[in-house]
């Protein structure tokens, strides 16, 4: 459920382009935030915000 949600919520992801690239921008709870509006989180919200963030951390640091 976990996976699905992050899933989700990553489509919305900012991006910074520049002449290096394009480069992805941690989520926030700007991301988050939609998500949590129009889905009951499976875990306590604040746990929720914190494994999605820190999922994010490990797709990030690949």
């Amino acid at each position: 459920m976990l996976v699905d949600a992050f899933t989700l919520i990553e489509r919305g992801r900012r991006v910074v382009a520049g002449m290096g690239g394009v480069g992805r921008l941690p989520l926030s709870l700007h991301e988050i935030g939609p998500y949590l509006d129009r889905f009951a989180p499976p875990i306590p919200e604040r746990e929720f915000i914190y494994a999605i963030m820190r999922m994010d951390s490990v797709v990030l640091e690949q």
